[in-house]
């Protein structure tokens, strides 16, 4: 588990500098990539094509947001990314997955880990948390097998949500009720 810092004494940074640290996470052999920010300029979708790109033949995934509050954001909106969404009725141990432009899209709560006493409305929250539950999700569903592909994680994951009994919750080392799906996308 690692984090990195792209960063510096505000909170905004260049493309490239997030795209560095994409590279880094790809040297350094994450498999998860949580990217809890990103950018609606489209001048940058190139750059970040590339970067899924390489992240894919690494095995790793890019967990970002797609959309919020009407913006569309890079690298989530993008093909081979776990795209996600705010979900404020999901609880925290949950995520459902919709389809949009033929594309699994993620949603989960955009509430931080509760604190005792403190209303979870008055604590940290947004698309952020959504993203990092969701990329949660994603590094336990990439757990459950000796050597799962990130793409096969991906696809348990949209499997398990699919039933309803289970809606995205319970154990993700099981098959779903009836045995492993067939490939719904």
């Amino acid at each position: 588990l690692y984090a990195v810092r792209i960063f510096g004494d505000r909170l905004s940074a260049r493309a490239s500098a997030l795209l560095a640290g994409i590279d880094w996470a790809l040297d350094a052999g994450m498999h998860v990539i949580n990217l809890s920010l990103g950018t609606s300029k489209v001048e940058h979708r190139a750059g970040f094509e590339a970067s899924i790109r390489r992240a894919t033949r690494a095995g790793a995934v890019i967990v970002a947001a797609r959309d919020d509050e009407g913006v569309k954001w890079l690298p989530g909106s993008l093909p081979g990314v776990l795209g996600v969404q705010v979900d404020w009725h999901c609880p925290r141990d949950q995520f459902r997955v919709i389809e949009a432009g033929g594309m699994p899209v993620f949603r989960a709560s955009g509430f931080a880990r509760p604190i005792p006493g403190v209303d979870p409305r008055r604590n940290l929250n947004g698309i952020s948390f959504a993203v990092a539950n969701m990329a949660g999700f994603l590094a336990r569903a990439m757990c459950v097998a000796p050597t799962p592909s990130a793409e096969d994680a991906v696809l348990r994951l949209v499997r398990f949500a699919q039933v309803p009994i289970y809606a995205g919750h319970g154990d993700l080392a099981d098959d779903p009720p009836g045995g492993p799906a067939v490939d719904p996308l």
